[in-house]
């Protein structure tokens, strides 16, 4: 794929996608590659829904939300995306086989998922399918218990309202459409009130799971999706100590609020929420240890931030029982778990977190004794769950009726005071001085190229004209295929124009690359160089000619095994040639060369001339664009200056230019080696005076998201060269060598 990633083997597909564990061949890294089916992969909505998830995931940046650092098109036209391959499993799995998590467990596990949607939230996405099967577990050695959000494939984006374009309703979905989980939905999910949808609905499905991983059921379940919509929207559920009475009242609280069924009722963050879940406000919640004991089953024992021992919940094996059914209140049939939670000594406590000592779930409060409930109860607010949850404190009739009027006695003076505050100010005897608001000034963006997607404070925008707030600094990030992803921190002003470039990646060398020709060990750097549109036009058109050289790569490959070409990519390629040759500037050349080949193909030339005549295509293109890769480096510099980026880009395009030299200087004839030399002492000084960059400008360097993986790979690079003076060509070491420079070029992050 792209030539980046090499296909290992299937993890598993769907309806619409399939997974695969593949090899990030430059790196060596085992990836996650994900794609659309090819019968599904060509429908405009699923193809965006995809690459929503891959922009969604790869914007938030968070330890909890899976990574995604790539996106791009399969040969035959489908969207891929590259993230980390995770080695666990989801929780989902984890319920199957058992169902009722240990309490330590299940808080820890819900805050670090509350972490997670944070920092999406903050970032202007929301999942809308928090579930289950989308929270994976990883279980390594330094990582036990450690959570991943996955698939952001129907997020939503929260742009911001803009005078004159509506409300800021997210993409992607219109009024009435029902997306998310059944069991998961909130009810404006369920109502298919789109507009409604925002971060208190991934709370309100945080709350579902936390009831689920610690009831070992759902709050809203039934026969048919129709019947838990029912359910859901008329919000009567039992409550979470009703069928497991330890659960900390803390925890039920929270369960309530999240679960409410007016969304202004529950949590106002996530963080809100983790925090009267766990007791903490800390960004990451440390994951418990999964740790060997005698018995044969697994204890879990929540790790301390500093030294010591800590209380430990043991889930004992092999001994199945029936939840309490709680006069029916539990299903039909009830639950069966596969442990028992160990009874404790009584003068153990067992903390809430590792590090959070003071509050035990041993013992119960005097004051917090467990409620007998004969049906279902309906939790309504947070005000309606405390006399459900602790009788004790319920207001008798006269006393709520007190607390009534004072706050209508109090609402009348409030609204006493501002009326009077009027009548003064409109009579002219109160100077009001108005607090002077960012007013919206417009920002002209241009950006190249204009397919590139574009994002303003972590949030998708479209158009050259943005509305930002006046004397606000914001954060501008591009990402094009093909193209290094550059990011701006800028700050908005009237009149500001943002004129953005991307720039190209650099093909990887290939192993089956021909020799290079005359002309392209005599390509050198253009002291005047051309004009940007002239050379984004010679891009354009290579374009064409390498998507042709891509699909009669194969078909030669098939004629040497004695299979011949193709006519579908030979007409192809006819059609593409046809397209660049209408195309300026001028490619002589390397349009004689396709033609040549392409008339062979078409007029029955043996395996062996046919071979040779593709080898002088590809020869010729190569040459052709390493004099345009100059024509650009020199572009760069005329209208950047020497900036990191172009130190980074010369320094790859001279290592390139080693390889090729390398490549034809394998027999080290006198005017061969002397070209090697040349070339040897270039990639010294251009290396050279990046480390001198570097040295002068190391913030510069420090904004560069990928910076130090490049500047390594270039000094293995120049190392090698320098080692090979005067030797014989090690040119395996020299392509691995290269092809791991450009591929850490290719990853970077330019700010």
């Amino acid at each position: 794929m792209e030539g980046k990633y090499q296909i290992v083997r299937e993890l598993g597909r769907g309806a619409m996608g399939v997974v695969h564990e593949a090899l990030h061949m430059a790196l060596g890294r085992r990836v996650a590659v994900k794609t659309l089916l090819a019968e599904t992969g060509h429908d405009p909505q699923l193809a965006a829904r995809f690459e929503r998830e891959a922009r969604a995931a790869s914007a938030i940046g968070h330890p909890h939300i899976v990574d995604v650092f790539d996106l791009g098109r399969t040969p035959e036209g489908l969207l891929f995306m590259a993230m980390e391959l995770l080695d666990g499993q989801s929780l989902a799995s984890l319920l199957g086989k058992t169902p009722c998590l240990p309490i330590p467990l299940a808080i820890n596990l819900i805050g670090q998922i509350l972490s997670g949607l944070g920092a999406a939230h903050k970032n202007g996405i929301v999942h809308r399918d928090l579930k289950p099967e989308n929270i994976f577990i990883l279980n390594t050695e330094d990582r036990p218990n450690f959570v991943k959000i996955v698939d952001f494939g129907i997020s939503k984006m929260l742009l911001r309202a803009v005078p004159g374009q509506g409300g800021g309703k997210g993409s992607g979905t219109v009024v009435g459409t029902i997306m998310g989980t059944p069991l998961y939905m909130s009810p404006e999910q369920t109502l298919g009130q789109v507009a409604r949808v925002d971060h208190r609905t991934d709370i309100y499905s945080a709350g579902v799971v936390l009831y689920e991983m610690l009831c070992g059921r759902t709050p809203f379940e039934d026969e048919s999706h129709a019947q838990v919509f029912a359910n859901i929207l008329d919000g009567r559920y039992f409550l979470p100590r009703g069928l497991r009475p330890e659960i900390p009242p803390a925890v039920e609280e929270a369960i309530v609020r999240a679960l409410d069924r007016d969304l202004e009722k529950r949590f106002p963050t996530a963080a809100a929420m983790r925090e009267a879940v766990t007791g903490r406000s800390a960004d990451l919640t440390p994951a418990p240890e999964l740790v060997s004991a005698s018995f044969g089953g697994p204890l879990f024992v929540g790790r301390r931030q500093e030294e010591g021992d800590v209380p430990a919940v043991m889930l004992l094996p092999e001994e199945p029982r029936t939840t309490p059914k709680h006069g029916g209140a539990y299903g039909p049939n009830g639950v069966t778990a596969t442990g028992r939670l160990a009874p404790l000594p009584d003068n153990q406590v067992v903390p809430l977190l590792a590090d959070d000592p003071d509050r035990g779930l041993a013992a119960r409060a005097p004051d917090e004794a467990p409620i007998e409930l004969a049906g279902p109860s309906r939790a309504r607010s947070m005000s309606a769950s405390h006399g459900v949850l602790a009788p004790d404190r319920l207001l008798s009739a006269r006393g709520r009726s007190r607390i009534v009027k004072a706050l209508v006695l109090l609402a009348l003076l409030i609204a006493a005071r501002i009326a009077y505050s009027y009548i003064r100010t409109t009579r002219g005897q109160v100077q009001v001085t108005p607090v002077r608001r960012a007013e919206p000034c417009k920002v002209t963006l241009a950006v190249e190229p204009t397919e590139a997607s574009v994002q303003v404070d972590h949030i998708p925008v479209t158009g050259e004209d943005l509305l930002l707030d006046e004397g606000t600094p914001h954060l501008i990030q591009l990402a094009a295929p093909g193209r290094i992803t550059r990011r701006l921190s800028f700050e908005a002003k009237p009149g500001l124009e943002l004129s953005l470039r991307l720039g190209r990646v650099l093909p990887l060398p290939s192993p089956t690359d021909p020799e290079p020709s005359r002309a392209e060990l005599a390509a050198s750097y253009p002291e005047d160089p051309l004009a940007r549109e002239e050379i984004n036009q010679a891009f354009s058109k290579l374009d064409r000619y390498a998507r042709c050289l891509a699909l009669v790569g194969d078909a030669d490959g098939d004629a040497r095994k004695g299979g011949g070409p193709r006519g579908r990519e030979i007409g192809r390629c006819i059609q593409l040639l046809d397209e660049a040759s209408a195309l300026a500037p001028d490619m002589s050349g390397l349009r004689a060369a396709g033609g040549a080949y392409l008339q062979g193909a078409t007029g029955g030339q043996g395996v062996g001339a046919l071979h040779k005549l593709l080898a002088t295509f590809r020869s010729e293109f190569l040459a052709v664009r390493v004099a345009w890769q100059m024509e650009e480096l020199a572009r760069e510099e005329a209208d950047n200056g020497q900036t990191a980026a172009w130190h980074m880009r010369r320094v790859a395009l001279a290592a390139q230019a080693w390889l090729r030299q390398s490549r034809a200087s394998s027999s080290l004839s006198s005017a061969a080696a002397r070209g090697l030399e040349d070339r040897r002492a270039k990639l010294g000084e251009y290396h050279h005076a990046f480390a001198q960059f570097i040295e002068h400008s190391p913030r510069v360097m420090a904004r560069l998201s990928g910076a130090d993986a490049f500047t390594r790979a270039a000094q293995t690079v120049a190392t090698l060269a320098r080692s090979q003076a005067g030797q014989r060509q090690d040119i395996d070491a020299a392509f691995a060598a290269c092809r791991q420079l450009l591929a850490a070029f290719n990853a970077l992050v330019v700010e």
